[in-house]
Order: structure tokens, then C-alpha cells, then sequence
């Protein structure tokens, strides 16, 4: 079961986010009580006024590219307020944050360093009046009691990076807030932060069966001998959650007087965090191991196969790899093997070999069943941001999409038309050229008969190329598509020892640029 985290935020009306990796809570709805963004009431006075936020889906709520999330704006007050709007705004943020050893100083002080990156920012209104920049905003008065407003948001098919909240001091969160305007710029009041999960469709490949070979060692007095080598045959490279797969592994120990005495695997989820820095570079890890199964082994001679190694992955914890800008996750199985030597007097050595595999959340036979899977795009290479539409419609229109791949082509193709080369009655003769048009299309024979440059021109006289005046149009355009815009922000201060104890224990700066992803 997906869960949703709300992040308590203080009524102020800062929008900076500082990472809480252990704050969760199991609600879907977030709220915020008090008079006005710049004066918090007091907890013990009676609430007032408060704004909460819910989307379908309750607990299961999650978001998917080309998804369509519904949901309703909640203000409970029990005196009529005074707003020009009531926006909600929708927003994704990876953010890293780290606590850093400061180098250098007489004094123990450390440094956290923060970059946060905004994939889009987006926003609505809901109810009330559009922002103009040329006039004050009107305000209207909204009468004691509960009162709902619907909003409909459409994600793009693109992937993003899922949400996530390891290691510590970084995460990538999908967040929305309610912001009721005060009157002529006066201060408001905003809900709390809601976060929803989301997850990309990352698709398995074709299942490529494949062999993982490796030595052991063991090390004794900083001496490296080996102690035998494995074997393993795996059906695939990429699995999904909650599938069972068998391993074939084969052991065979070097020295004779070797035999195994204890077979076991898990499963480690690896988190892996980057901060770059102009002085050098931060890495966090953090490990988490998801399942752990022993295996039945028999009496054995230092030699042992074992054809069929169930392993069943879990549908919990298990989230696709990924990479973003500071983080990544990847998956391995690792194998711990004993093994016990001697006769008269026995010893024992424990190693152990990791095997990497992918996961993803789709197998490959829903390349065919899932609508428009293959067109996703990535979010490096797509600028395509969510769009909040009207919440009457099943759907945003139907030309949306058309008109945006529009615009982005070449203006010229816009303003060419082509015909068939032998005109008859389905395809009309062209019509013919103006004295213009045939000077300026003349062959490149006749270049010395057209006219300066400056008397040519593709363009109707200025009468015909104005455009409609605003107020004439039947009805304002209500769909304006923006594309996404990525904003990057840091942040650095000297903190005290055992400040934000959240953050962790202060890292070392490498002092080396890690640019691998």
C-alpha cells in the first residue's frame, strides 16, 4: 500500500524545503490553521480557519506519468474572510543536503551545504479572479462554513525520478499547497505541504538469461588465497516486483580438505546520494537490506550445485533503479557462504559475492497492453510539465497536445502548402502566383532581375496581420501550455556541532569533482 507523507511547515510564508526523511505520516490530506500568513494564532485559541487539500485515491493515491489526478480544495472557517483567489500549486524538488566537516578553522564549527532542484512549478486557480498586470485584483467575501473546490491536473508522459526520502538529507518529493490570497496584496493564508508518491513506468527488458562467475578469497595476515570459485545462472538481468525466479549455483572449493557448510542470500537495496561542491564532492550511502533466506545445503565434498534457488521478491520496498542529479538506487543479491576446513582442529571462513540485477516496475509483455508506453520520454530530455485543466472535463482538450507539437515546429512549414504534380479532380491546380510571389520564387538564373531585398516580403500588408483585439475573442483561451523550467538554488551556512541532528554526522569533503552521473 502506497503511503503518502505530510511535512508539518511553520505559517510563514517561506517556500524552502528542508528535507525530513523521518517525518511520515499516513494521511492524504494536509491543512493549515491560522488568521493570516504573517499572524499564527496561538494553539491553545480555537481554529479558525483552515484549508486542507485531498486528492482521490485516499492512502492509495499515486502518481503516474500521463495520469490524470483529481482532487478538491477544502476551506472550513468559522468567520467570512475576505480573498482574491484561492490557487493551488503543484511542484516536484529533489533536494540534497548534507552536514559538512569544515576544514581549516580553529573552531569546530561545520558547514551545511543544500542544493535544491525544482524539476516544474506549476499552479491554478480555483476560485476567485485571474491576476492581471495591469489593475488591482477585486476580492470577494467567503461566508462562515465548509466550502470545496475541484482542480484536475494532467501529468505528462514523461519520467521523472520517484519519490524517495534515502539516504539521509536527500529526497525528491511531488508536492501541493493551497494558497488563499488576501485582499489588494494583503497576506494570506496556505495550507500545508501534501505529498503524494510518484513512481515512473520503467519496463524489464526481454529476458536474456545470463552467468555470474567469480573467486573466492580468503585474507589472513594481509595474505590473499583463494578458497574456491562459483558459478551462477540467472534467467534474467532485470526483475519486477513480486516475482519468483530460480538461480542455478554451482560452488567448488580449491583445497580439498574444504567443505561448505552454509548457503544464504539477500537482497540489498543500495542508496547512494552526491552533493558537488566547488570545493569537492559529498557522498552519503546508505544500504538496506530488503529479505534475507537461507539455503537447504546437503553433506558435501567442497563441491555443491544447486539448480534451483528460489528467490521471491517482495512487492514492498522494492522500487526501480534509478538515477537523478544526487541520487541513485541500485539492487544486489548477495551470496554468504561458510566454509569449513581441517579435521583435528576446524576453522571456519564466511565470504561472501554480490551479483547486480535491475528492477522495474513493469515486465516486457506490457510493452503491448499499457497505452502509450513507448512514448515516454525521459525528463532530461523533455520539457513537458503537468497542466491543471478544467475539473468538468474527463479529459484536457483533445487538440492540446496537437497545438503544442505545433507551435514547436518550424514556423516556415507552418506557411507552406504543397500539391500534387499533376492537378486533376481530387487535387485541385494550385493557385497561381502574385507579381510578387513569382519575383521573389524566380529561378536562381534570373537573380539579377529581382528587386532589393528590402522590397520583399513574405508578410500581409500591416491592415490584414493584425491580430483580433482581446476583448472581441468569444471567450479568454483557457489552456496555455509553458514548458518546463528547471530552477537550481544553494545554499550554505556555519552551524554549531550537534545542530540538525536529522542531517546526520557530519561527512568529509573529498576533495575531488565526482562527475560520473
Amino acid at each position: 500500500m502506497s503511503t503518502s507523507i505530510t511535512r508539518q511547515t511553520s505559517p510563514t510564508r517561506r517556500l524552502s524545503i528542508i528535507p525530513n526523511a523521518r517525518s511520515r505520516q499516513n494521511s492524504i490530506s494536509a491543512s493549515f490553521t491560522g488568521m493570516t500568513a504573517g499572524h499564527a494564532m496561538d494553539a491553545s485559541i480555537e481554529k479558525e480557519t483552515e484549508i486542507t487539500i485531498h486528492i482521490e485515491g485516499d492512502d492509495k493515491a499515486m502518481i503516474r506519468p500521463n495520469k490524470i489526478m483529481r482532487g478538491t480544495v477544502k476551506v472550513r472557517t468559522k468567520k467570512t474572510l475576505y480573498s482574491s483567489q484561492l490557487r493551488i500549486k503543484f511542484r516536484g524538488v529533489e533536494c540534497a543536503c548534507a552536514k559538512v566537516k569544515e576544514a581549516g578553522l580553529d573552531s569546530k564549527l561545520e558547514r551545511i551545504e543544500k542544493i535544491t532542484t525544482t524539476y516544474f512549478e506549476i499552479e491554478t486557480i480555483v476560485w476567485g479572479t485571474e491576476r492581471s498586470a495591469y489593475a488591482i485584483n477585486s476580492w470577494k467575501s467567503v461566508e462562515p462554513g465548509e466550502h470545496e473546490y475541484k482542480f484536475a491536473l494532467k501529468f505528462p508522459n514523461v519520467n521523472f525520478p520517484p519519490s524517495i526520502d534515502d539516504p539521509t538529507g536527500f529526497s525528491i518529493r511531488y508536492i501541493w499547497t493551497a494558497y488563499m490570497d488576501g485582499p489588494a496584496n494583503h497576506p494570506g493564508i496556505r495550507s500545508e505541504e501534501l505529498v503524494t508518491p510518484y513512481r515512473p513506468l520503467l519496463v524489464a527488458p526481454a529476458a536474456t538469461p545470463w552467468t555470474f562467475q567469480d573467486t573466492l578469497y580468503k585474507y589472513k595476515d594481509n595474505k590473499k588465497t583463494p578458497l574456491a570459485t562459483v558459478k551462477a545462472k540467472l534467467p534474467a538481468q532485470v526483475f519486477c516486483p513480486d516475482q519468483l525466479f530460480l538461480i542455478d549455483l554451482e560452488i567448488n572449493a580449491i583445497s580439498s580438505d574444504v567443505v561448505i557448510g552454509s548457503v544464504a542470500f539477500k537482497l540489498r537495496k543500495v542508496y547512494e546520494g552526491k552533493l558537488l561542491l566547488q570545493r569537492g564532492t559529498v557522498h552519503r550511502l546508505y544500504k538496506r537490506d530488503i529479505l534475507q533466506t537461507m539455503v537447504p545445503v546437503k553433506g558435501n565434498n567442497g563441491s555443491l550445485r544447486l539448480p534451483d534457488v528460489r528467490v521471491q521478491l517482495p512487492s514492498r520496498l522494492v522500487s526501480p533503479c534509478f538515477t537523478s542529479n544526487h541520487v541513485r538506487v541500485y539492487y544486489y543479491l548477495i551470496f554468504m557462504i561458510q566454509f569449513d576446513s581441517g579435521n583435528l582442529l576446524k576453522s571456519t571462513h564466511h565470504v561472501q559475492f554480490e551479483i547486480p540485477i535491475g528492477i522495474a516496475n513493469l515486465s516486457n509483455q506490457h510493452l503491448a497492453r499499457v497505452r502509450d508506453l513507448t512514448c515516454i520520454q525521459d525528463y532530461k530530455e523533455c520539457r513537458d510539465a503537468p497542466v491543471f485543466f478544467n475539473p468538468d472535463l474527463d479529459a484536457p482538450p483533445t487538440d492540446f497536445a496537437a497545438s503544442n507539437s505545433r507551435s514547436r515546429s518550424n514556423s516556415s512549414a507552418s506557411s507552406s502548402v504543397s500539391y500534387p504534380m499533376h492537378p486533376d479532380a481530387h487535387y485541385p491546380a494550385p493557385p497561381s502566383l502574385t507579381i510578387d510571389e513569382e519575383t521573389l520564387f524566380q529561378p536562381m538564373s534570373h537573380i539579377s532581375n529581382m528587386p532589393p531585398m528590402g522590397m520583399l516580403s513574405l508578410s500581409p500588408p500591416i491592415e490584414e496581420s493584425l491580430p483580433p483585439a482581446y476583448f472581441s475573442l468569444s471567450e479568454v483561451p483557457q489552456f496555455i501550455l509553458k514548458e518546463r523550467i528547471e530552477k537550481t538554488r544553494y545554499s550554505s551556512r556555519l552551524v554549531k556541532p550537534n545542530v540538525c541532528p536529522e542531517l546526520g554526522e557530519p561527512l568529509v569533503l573529498e576533495s575531488y569533482f565526482d562527475d560520473e552521473w
